[in-house]
């Protein structure tokens, strides 16, 4: 029995090495309207559902393209990414939408449905990249119509749009994207505790949704972050960055209570985007096709603000850690009319369960 005491006392931890680790699936539910800022044109709806997984590229068209990819930007394709997928819609109309005339110096109907799929691979701890596919239908198939009725019926209590049938056709829209994200670093605070964060992105996309550069600054104030800011993943990300929040796993100390509260969780994030848009179906229309259009600009800036709160000592499920956020962002001028525009702003809640 002496001999083999040491043994059956090595056996628990050889046990919990031999586990298979917990895989989670997180999700978000992104709701976004103008409604919250108390307006009702341009960009004016999206909706999106999100769910993420941890594992390695199977198929062998995504290992070929992480393969050439990473080759380019120093990571290993063999690596598990956080595959992401979603489905939304998006929407969009002028300020008018009781006026059922063309509006032909104002934003054009246009609506879109689409599933995306992103990769998010580690470079370093303070590095990531992130590609990403998107296949939607762009037009009446999109139902955007039948939609902002619904919306405005029953959750915004909003006028009947009347010019659905002034919107831009059919088409079938695609586009790729590439992302490159790294930290800045700690610019207040102790990393250990309570820290203002930063990072620093560039973003290409190409297609006949949108076909664009973008370069960007993200920051977060929140207590033992991870080094390199990912952004909000949670978004809908045809206008922002990544999709599900890939933070390191760290245990909640104690004195980490956001607002004194030990179970809850809190940051504040700003983002800062300047992008140089070639083209824009949404106010270009289709290629090759005589669309509503306007003269659009070069040169689009984003900003935005937003509070996350998370429940880090709780797990729903397979899920993940619950948490919610809300956002508001500001967009400016993106064309050019007889009535200049001004910039147009939205909310936006998301509530979902991220990577614990």
């Amino acid at each position: 029995m002496k001999r083999l005491a040491p043994l059956l006392m090595s056996l628990p931890p050889l046990l919990a090495l031999a586990a298979p680790a917990e895989e989670f699936t997180p999700f978000a539910v992104t709701f976004e309207n103008d409604v919250f800022v108390n307006s009702d044109d341009n960009y004016t709806d999206g909706v999106q559902i999100a769910w993420a997984r941890r594992k390695l590229a199977d198929g062998p068209l995504e290992k070929r393209l992480l393969a050439s990819i990473c080759r380019q930007f120093g990571c290993d394709a063999r690596q598990e990414a956080t595959i992401t997928h979603k489905i939304g819609q998006l929407m969009y109309t002028p300020t008018d939408i009781s006026n059922p005339a063309p509006q032909p110096e104002d934003h054009p109907w246009a609506g879109m449905l689409y599933y995306q799929r992103n990769y998010d691979l580690a470079v370093s701890e303070k590095e990531s990249i992130t590609i990403s596919g998107l296949a939607g239908i762009i037009g009446p198939h999109a139902l955007a119509k039948q939609a902002q009725k619904f919306i405005h019926r029953h959750i915004t209590n909003s006028p009947d749009p009347q010019g659905w049938h002034n919107q831009i056709g059919n088409a079938l829209g695609l586009m790729a994207t590439l992302e490159q994200r790294k930290s800045i670093g700690y610019l207040l605070g102790d990393p250990e505790r309570w820290s203002l964060n930063s990072a620093w992105y560039w973003r290409a996309a190409a297609g006949n949704v949108t076909t664009s550069a973008a370069i960007g600054l993200s920051f977060r104030y929140g207590y033992r972050q991870p080094a390199l800011v990912l952004g909000d993943n949670s978004g809908i990300s045809t206008k922002s960055g990544p999709m599900i929040e890939n933070r390191a796993a760290r245990p909640v100390a104690p004195g980490s209570a956001c607002l004194g509260l030990a179970w809850l969780d809190c940051s504040l994030t700003a983002n800062i985007e300047l992008r140089a848009v070639a083209y824009n179906v949404f106010l270009d229309g289709r290629w090759w096709h005589d669309d509503p259009h306007v003269d659009s600009k070069v040169l689009v800036a984003d900003t935005s603000l937003g509070l996350r709160l998370a429940l880090p000592r709780h797990k729903l499920g397979r899920f993940g850690t619950p948490f919610i956020m809300f956002q508001i962002t500001q967009r400016s001028s993106e064309y050019r009319s007889a009535k200049p525009p001004g910039a147009q702003a939205w909310g936006a809640i998301t509530v979902g369960a991220d990577f614990p």
